[in-house]
């Protein structure tokens, strides 16, 4: 296999070789990310404060994560999530109940079956309104935890 770098090209031979690109955060549009009151998960593992408030967006292993992380630190949390569960991708459905038990009992709002039709910045709070518009949760920050793009799009020209 030929690498190739900046400067150089390098020929490397070796059984296996693990081409490791990482990942970066999913994002839409209609989420309005900037990086700042709209954060993902780069930006909330650099904040220089905890928000006295955070709605999170995705309550996948991310969202789960990162809304046990902010309690803990004495954040008000609520997760929103569009499927039907926490962790949509887990099997057991009891085991996802008792994981919505366990943050309730924490103070941790969760709302599944429930889609984000906008995220905006009005003043200090940012505001989330449901798909329907019946809704509408403000907080300090909002961090968007819909997944991870895998960086390979280059790769095998």
């Amino acid at each position: 296999m030929e690498i190739e770098d900046a400067d150089k090209r390098e020929q490397v031979n070796a059984s296996n070789i693990i081409i490791a690109t990482g990942s970066e955060p999913a994002l839409l549009p209609a989420f309005n990310i900037d990086r700042k009151n709209v954060l993902t998960s780069d930006q909330a593992l650099n904040l220089d404060e905890i928000p006295e408030s955070i709605l999170i967006v995705g309550a996948g292993g991310i969202g789960i994560e990162f809304g046990c992380f902010f309690s803990t630190f004495g954040s008000k949390v609520t997760i929103v999530e569009a499927l039907p569960q926490v962790l949509p991708t887990l099997r057991d459905a009891k085991l996802a109940t008792d994981i919505e038990k366990i943050f309730s009992k924490k103070g941790i709002q969760i709302r599944v079956k429930t889609r984000v039709d906008k995220v905006e910045v009005k003043g200090d709070k940012k505001v989330l309104t449901t798909l329907n518009g019946d809704e509408v949760l403000e907080s300090e920050r909002v961090l968007v935890s819909i997944g991870r793009k895998l960086n390979s799009d280059d790769i095998g020209d």
